[in-house]
């Protein structure tokens, strides 16, 4: 294992070297001069005339070649000397090796493969993205340990482990400038911990997003500006749980919505009532805004983590809160997003739970993240 490994860097960093340095036109140029001394060394005369023999159109070559052979120049006759064979011909297989290596090689590039369920819903790469680049895949599949209707600590645990261990085995792998896409299907907090697992190593990384009428992962247009009505909107709410009158509450503990897909109802929140009545909405202003593809440029995706992590740690600061309890309702490439930008050690203590429509309660488990990741069951 170690060895293929090792080959793989290695061949990960010629091919980045190679598609860095050398332009794809002028290397062809190249790739033709270190021949052309060899063909004329060869038999220029030869060649020239199996040409016009098999295409009369270039007939008027041969009268070229001959001029060029009587003129008073004598470099035709230098570079068909005999001890030069040798050379050119280490030249021309050195033009060649350019010219082979130029058409097959594109610059590397990594996709990660993440999936909790049944991978037949995984789209494939948008086909542009796979024409620019060669792509390396990093499959992680949880779907071993997750799968099951009722997730147990010691399978959650297992899928921590697995996952972790992939992608810190490629974080050592990984050379710096290749570009890094990230598509998957899986349980939000391991989506959230995938994030926040790489962003130690790679401070970018393309999260390609599948809408509902793709048939591939694709990236998302740049965007030049964000209308307003798309804009993120925070809300400070003290929830009303009836039952829980008169008892204290966590005053350091925060409940934060974050939603962009689906409304999170109220009713779905109240299995959090033993922890804190205070919530931090992140959402639209207009309800009537949310849905799968809602988030559709780069420039929105970005401005949505900075609004929320840059409300988030104020709120944290003004209040003094120490744990927060997360729920998403969002796109998995929004989730991850969110997870590159979470960082343990100015964020408070940040538990992502897993949604269940049919589960009780409907956020049963999530997982502890930050210097070490751990299950937690909300029941």
């Amino acid at each position: 294992m170690k060895a293929i490994e090792k080959a793989t860097a290695i061949f990960l960093s010629f091919e980045s070297f190679f598609c860095k340095h050398f332009k794809r036109k002028l290397t062809y140029v190249i790739g033709g001069v270190f021949i052309c001394p060899l063909i004329i060394n060869l038999s220029l005369e030869k060649l020239v005339s199996g040409l016009t023999d098999a295409i009369p159109t270039f007939s008027p070559l041969n009268s070229i070649l001959a001029e060029a052979s009587s003129s008073e120049s004598s470099f035709f006759d230098f570079i068909r000397l005999p001890q030069l064979f040798i050379p050119f011909c280490i030249l021309g297989g050195i033009g060649a090796l350019i010219l082979v290596l130029n058409y097959f090689l594109k610059p590397p590039a990594y996709r990660i493969i993440h999936y909790s369920m049944d991978n037949s819903g995984l789209a494939p790469i948008d086909p542009d993205i796979q024409k620019k680049y060669h792509i390396f895949p990093l499959e992680i599949n949880l779907s071993p340990f997750l799968m099951s209707p009722t997730l147990s600590e010691a399978n959650a645990c297992r899928a921590i482990s697995a996952q972790t261990k992939l992608l810190d085995q490629w974080k050592k792998l990984y050379k710096p400038g290749i570009p890094v896409y990230y598509t998957g299907i899986a349980h939000t907090p391991f989506i959230f911990l995938a994030g926040y697992t790489v962003s130690d190593r790679i401070a970018k990384v393309m999260a390609l997003h599948k809408s509902i009428n793709s048939e591939f992962f694709k990236k998302l247009n740049d965007g030049t500006q964000i209308t307003s009505n798309k804009d993120p909107y925070v809300k400070d709410e003290l929830l009303d749980f009836s039952s829980q009158e008169g008892q204290d509450k966590n005053q350091d503990q925060l409940l934060v919505t974050f939603e962009t897909s689906f409304e999170i109802k109220d009713q779905d929140i109240e299995c959090f009532k033993s922890k804190t009545d205070r919530v931090l909405r992140f959402s639209f202003k207009s309800p009537a805004l949310l849905e799968r593809d809602s988030i559709d440029t780069v420039l929105l995706q970005s401005h949505w983590c900075l609004f929320f992590w840059e409300n988030l740690l104020q709120y944290r600061q003004d209040l003094q809160i120490n744990t927060v309890h997360l729920v998403i309702s969002s796109s998995s490439d929004l989730t991850f997003l969110l997870g590159q930008g979470y960082k343990n050690t100015y964020v408070p203590e940040i538990i992502v739970y897993h949604y269940c429509r049919n589960a009780t309660p409907p956020y049963p488990w999530g997982l502890r993240i930050g210097s070490d990741v751990s299950y937690v069951s909300n029941s």
